[in-house]
């Protein structure tokens, strides 16, 4: 199975070995635009559903306004709150992604289990805090406590709710900034070149030809 799969991704290696490491990222600053950035996607396990919850959630505990960026969501928001505002933008290419991603504090799933998570990883390199769950492939790079935060199903939505706003509140804090320090250099290790280096081991021991 192994074989096979390293074989289907031969050709890969050889582009990914083109990519200059980190180059489409654009890394941490301190100017931020959005409290927090939601990524849209159409899949029961995303469970967007709780998205809305949470977000009603944030607007009942907020005593202050904060700005959130959705993108790729399909659907207005015609609820009006007291403290949240919303900006929309359509999926976007991977250099725009990461732009709109450095304008951002958090980045947020709410999606019982994430696959690998990409977007996630080039949030965090451009110095968004990930909440994720704790299972799924996410858990590779986002550390509970060390490179993020985590959450597990029991009471998520109230979880997310309070770890939003305790992020905000403390963004200025020791703590929070250790974390995007921890998430930036962590992050490092999985570039494309470490990728490709990675794929060409597993080849090597494999006897790809």
């Amino acid at each position: 199975f192994v074989k096979n799969n390293l074989l289907a991704l031969k050709k890969d290696i050889k582009i990914l070995g083109k990519c200059r490491p980190g180059s489409n990222f654009k890394f941490y600053n301190n100017k931020k635009e959005y409290e927090l950035v939601y990524i849209y996607r159409e899949a029961p396990w995303k469970r967007s559903d709780s998205f809305i919850h949470i977000i009603n959630l944030l607007d009942r505990m907020l005593k202050y306004k904060i700005n959130v960026l959705l993108i790729n969501f399909n659907i207005k928001l015609t609820t009006k709150y007291k403290h949240i505002s919303f900006n929309y933008l359509p999926w976007l290419e991977p250099y725009e992604l990461n732009k709109q991603f450095s304008k951002c504090k958090i980045i947020l799933s709410t999606s019982k289990n994430e696959g690998f998570g990409m977007p996630f990883l080039e949030a965090m390199r451009s110095g968004c805090i990930s909440i994720t769950p704790e299972k799924g492939g996410t858990s590779e790079f986002v550390i509970n406590n060390f490179t993020g935060f985590t959450y597990n199903d029991k009471n998520y939505k109230e979880f997310i709710a309070k770890k939003i706003i305790n992020i905000i509140d403390n963004y200025n804090e020791e703590n929070i900034k250790k974390i995007i320090d921890n998430s930036l250099k962590y992050t490092q290790k999985f570039t494309w070149e470490n990728s490709r280096l990675e794929f060409e081991s597993l080849s090597k021991k494999y006897s790809l030809n």
